[in-house]
């Protein structure tokens, strides 16, 4: 399984017409399609490497 982490400002669509913004949040991919975006990064994905898509 491939696992792609990125840690940003995470702005999603959950229904048509809705958007959320996750502020520092993590966005994961598991074999290129979107697991969740969550606000904390679950332990379940603890150790597998991100990328921080944030600006200084």
């Amino acid at each position: 399984m491939s696992i792609t982490i990125l840690k940003g400002t995470i702005v999603s669509a959950p229904a048509l017409g809705k958007l959320e913004v996750t502020e520092h949040g993590y966005l994961v991919a598991e074999d290129s399609r979107i697991a969740g975006v969550f606000p904390v990064l679950p332990e379940y994905y603890a150790g597998a490497p991100w990328r921080t898509m944030e600006t200084r």
